[in-house]
């Protein structure tokens, strides 16, 4: 009986290769159980949708009856002067000018609270980005590049203790594969330049279904990755091309960065008086 499902075992990994389906009577069985709701994701977008379709008609409708308006649209329909000249300002240095005194009118922004918050929030992300992504570039500037073999894979289930495999036929076994409550996690080894012991560490970002890197490559070698260490303490590792390893530190300081400058703008403006553009308020004639 172990010989047949062996047999059976390897029959299914050879299927799959040439995109053949190896019939089976336990249908049921072979299923694991749903580790995430994707219906309920389905169902939120729909109501999301739902919700924004109906502000949409809501405000279609208020326009319609005239409770709101367009921005500018008064400017924008204005018609020429007699003298041809355009509805806006008939130049930069032209300004709006109150009918009692005489003077320009200014505009401050004000605000002052609220665009401080908005600064405050876009620092907090620069600085949580910054915390994760300086170090990092800092060794990939400054620390040695060398290459780090696979030596194991270890797979960490719920409630159970982590294994080590050893060989990868180990997890592309059907029930390995079947298994999607686990993670798998990759172990490297590498030996610094500088000399002394081999160095072995396991990479900070696991995979679910199967590991990152197998333990063999198509050549039937060790699969080897690129790592950036810091030669006075080779235990501080880089993971370079691992994509994970830089995108939420990058795009948080990228948004961090781009609305504190916003904000800034913003901020700066927010007491200075501003002079009101002169506009014409002729309407369109029928």
């Amino acid at each position: 009986m172990a010989v047949a499902r062996h047999l059976f075992e390897r029959a299914v990994i050879a299927g799959r290769e040439v995109q053949l389906n190896v019939p089976t009577r336990e249908l049921t069985s072979g299923f694991a159980p749903q580790a995430y709701d994707y219906t309920a994701g389905y169902l939120w977008m729909l109501a999301l949708g739902i919700v924004g379709l109906s502000n949409t008609f809501i405000f279609v409708r208020r326009e319609r009856k005239g409770l709101i308006r367009k921005r500018g649209l008064e400017e924008v329909g204005a018609i020429p002067s007699a003298a041809g000249q355009p509805p806006l300002a008939l130049d930069a240095g032209q300004f709006e000018v109150s009918p009692k005194t005489g003077a320009t009118v200014f505009y401050t922004p004000g605000f002052v609270l609220h665009k401080i918050g908005f600064l405050l929030i876009s620092l907090v992300l620069f600085f949580l980005g910054a915390v994760r992504l300086v170090p990092d570039l800092t060794l990939l500037a400054t620390g040695n590049r060398e290459l780090a073999e696979v030596l194991r894979i270890i797979k960490i289930g719920q409630g159970v203790p982590e294994e080590r495999i050893s060989q990868d036929d180990q997890w592309r076994s059907v029930e390995y594969l079947r298994d999607r409550s686990s993670t798998y996690w990759n172990e490297f080894s590498f030996q610094p330049a500088e000399g002394g012991a081999p160095v072995a560490f396991r990479s900070a970002f696991g995979s679910h279904f199967r590991p990152l890197n197998p333990l063999l490559d198509t050549d039937g070698l060790p699969t080897t990755r690129w790592v950036y260490y810091d030669p006075p303490d080779p235990t501080r590792i880089l993971e370079p091309f691992e994509l994970r390893n830089w995108f939420l530190p990058l795009a948080l300081t990228i948004l961090g960065l781009s609305g504190s400058a916003i904000a800034g703008m913003l901020l700066f403006y927010a007491r200075r008086p501003i002079p009101v553009p002169f506009v014409a308020l002729t309407t369109p004639q029928p």
